[in-house]
């Protein structure tokens, strides 16, 4: 592991802990189940980690988890998350930066390293039902970026993409976060066929079967034993196609544009990184 990955899998093992303690759910999801089926451990370019739960745990785990975890681990959740321009919540260390090559220029959002944690939902069993679903999903999907990031370069200009940033200017920035929250959890995960990556614009593509998740299966991550849905084969294969096959060495980045493992994120926010160079440690 490299020391960032150190410091992932021991944010985790709290999450973990509390977990555990709680009877919560959860499953090791995305680049980290592949991780542990293809690596036994961190996918070696990887720096994050990626961990799902069915609404009730996820709702219980955020409910409890700020007075369980120890006092140099938070939680970015609810109407913090929605600043971040994502439909998940993190357990970030707040001693430490991890800075996304999509925010350098974006102060607000930077924060410690962390471990995403993901709510799983259900999905409509009809398929013009799910079919609509999935469209309103998309829908307030770009609303909320328009309103966290603005425009794309080819639509700043467009009369049609202009009024849609007036319009989503009139809202709080967490407005659309909630909206496509509530939609969300009109489906019951345990209670339904099918779920899907409902806080990813991809959902409609990675859409698995809840069986899938019913049980988890224990596989060896590092000096770990992670939780993998029992159907991990297949819900890997609707991901990655051949998982176990390397990707090409252009596409095996990780998500990190600047990395502190002593300083916190507020150091940054504050001062920006020229002065983190001048000290000649950048």
């Amino acid at each position: 592991m490299t020391k960032l990955q150190e410091r992932i899998l021991e944010i985790f093992k709290y999450v973990d802990e509390i977990c555990r303690e709680n009877k919560i759910r959860y499953y090791a999801i995305g680049g980290t189940c592949l991780g542990a089926v293809r690596h036994n451990g961190f996918i070696p370019w990887d720096d994050d980690m990626d961990i799902a739960m069915p609404r009730p745990d996820f709702d219980r785990f955020f409910e409890i988890a700020p007075e369980k975890l120890p006092h140099h681990l938070k939680v970015i959740a609810k109407r913090d998350a929605a600043i971040y321009g994502n439909f998940f919540y993190k357990v970030h260390d707040i001693t430490s930066t991890f800075v996304e090559q999509k925010d350098e220029n974006t102060p607000a959002r930077y924060k410690g390293v962390y471990i995403d944690v993901m709510p799983m939902d259900g999905l409509p069993g009809n398929y013009i039902i799910r079919t609509f679903h999935f469209l309103k999903l998309r829908v307030n999907g770009k609303l909320n970026y328009i309103r966290i990031y603005g425009l794309k370069p080819e639509e700043v200009g467009n009369w049609f993409w202009m009024l849609i940033k007036r319009e989503t200017e009139r809202h709080p920035y967490y407005y659309y976060f909630e909206r496509r929250e509530s939609l969300l959890k009109k489906y019951s995960f345990d209670t339904s066929r099918y779920s899907c990556y409902g806080w990813s614009r991809r959902c409609r593509k990675i859409m698995f079967l809840v069986k899938d998740f019913s049980e988890y299966v224990l596989v060896p991550f590092e000096d770990f034993q992670m939780r993998c849905p029992k159907g991990y084969g297949r819900f890997l294969t609707i991901m990655f196609g051949d998982y176990m096959k390397l990707p090409p060495e252009e596409k095996r980045n990780g998500h990190a544009m600047f990395v502190d493992l002593e300083k916190s994120y507020k150091y940054y926010q504050k001062y920006g990184f020229i002065i983190k160079e001048s000290e000649g440690n950048g």
